[in-house]
């Protein structure tokens, strides 16, 4: 399970999406917040999305906990 950002400062979480090519489980916590940001995750193989600042900590949590089960 990897829990990603979108927004770093050497490579952006696309690029990094692309190049791990689906071998884990990844969970978008971002900022950006635009459909069509969300969609390239999920085309990219993210299992879910979340604006983080519109996101409570515990909601993530519950996530996390469900995708690793």
């Amino acid at each position: 399970m990897i829990l990603l950002d979108l927004i770093m400062p050497q490579i952006d979480g696309f690029t990094f999406m692309e190049q791990l090519k689906k071998k884990s489980p990844i969970i978008i916590l971002s900022n950006l917040g635009q459909e069509e940001d969300k969609e390239r995750a999920k085309q990219l193989g993210a299992v879910d999305y979340f604006v983080k600042s519109n996101t409570p900590i515990v909601e993530i949590i519950k996530k996390v906990q469900s995708s690793i089960k």
